[in-house]
């Protein structure tokens, strides 16, 4: 917990400001971000238009919210999380990674709990984290945050081995291979197709 406090201190000294996204021209640098994020995890970006009809169908009745941080009046990570009854869910998480020394991430999760917390929620989930992500389980549990199964459900019956098993295929790395080194334009495309037709 005291690395939690140091990345929030470092954060507010290095001058990085916490914005809400109020209108298009916002998102649109959210979605920058995102398609940085997701190039550099290897998978393929969401279309702006997803993004964008989570916007215009839950941030106007209160049920999601978008952080931005900015330095220097660059957008350099952001957060969106969803509102339902007694619990806030962080869902997308994205930064620049030239700016990780920053730590933005810190300060916009830390503005998260602490918005959560004066609304009256109770609960605070800091999101969905793969058993292999070693990285991030950490960030989380720095918290001081409390893992707990989510059970999965698939249709038709039987396919669930495939679907557990296709991080670690051939097929699956070579997608991961495109995705981080495929020039941006054509990357759009494949992420346009993925989501329009497989998703």
């Amino acid at each position: 917990r005291t690395c939690v406090r140091q990345g929030i201190s470092r954060s507010e000294r290095s001058g990085v400001d916490l914005i809400k996204v109020k209108d298009e021209k916002d998102l649109r640098r959210f979605q920058d971000l995102n398609f940085l994020t997701r190039k550099r995890l290897g998978l393929p970006p969401q279309p702006y238009r997803i993004l964008k009809s989570f916007w215009e169908t839950f941030f106007p009745s209160g049920m999601a919210d978008f952080l931005m941080a900015e330095k220097d009046g660059r957008a350099i990570a952001g957060l969106m999380v969803f509102k339902y009854k007694d619990r806030v869910s962080a869902e997308i998480s994205v930064s620049d990674t030239n700016s990780q020394q920053f730590s933005p991430n810190h300060l916009l999760f830390w503005e998260a709990v602490k918005e959560a917390r004066d609304e009256g929620f109770t609960v605070f989930d800091f999101g969905r984290t793969a058993p292999g992500n070693t990285t991030l389980m950490a960030f989380k549990n720095r918290w001081g945050t409390e893992v707990s199964e989510m059970p999965n459900y698939y249709f038709p019956p039987g396919i669930s081995s495939r679907v557990t098993q296709r991080e670690k295929s051939p097929a699956y790395r070579l997608i991961s291979r495109i995705c981080r080194n495929a020039p941006d334009p054509i990357l759009m495309r494949l992420g346009e197709f993925i989501y329009g037709h497989l998703g």
